[in-house]
């Protein structure tokens, strides 16, 4: 996508929580058998939880992981299903 790369954005590209929000150990995993999935949804998780901001204190939906946790400039720090469409 035009204008995500990391070195077109100050704050890095940005980082969409929604498709590490799920369980480590649903749905179907991809051919690669040496790769830890149980691992990536939990770390997903971790994040998420770590990743959370303003009085009701929700994950956005786009992070910056620049310099540590912050909500990815240009877009809205919200919770709600917009980003979710991406991986549908």
């Amino acid at each position: 996508a035009h204008g995500l790369a990391p070195e077109a954005r100050p704050d890095g590209a940005p980082w969409s929580t929604c498709p590490t929000g799920s369980s480590g150990d649903a749905g179907p995993r991809p051919a690669d058998p040496a790769t830890d999935w149980t691992w990536i949804g939990s770390e997903g998780l971790a994040l998420i939880e770590t990743a959370q901001f303003g009085p009701r204190m929700m994950p956005p939906e786009w992070l910056s992981l620049r310099d540590g946790l912050d909500p990815a400039e240009g877009f809205a720090a919200d919770f709600s299903y917009n980003a979710l469409r991406i991986p549908l």
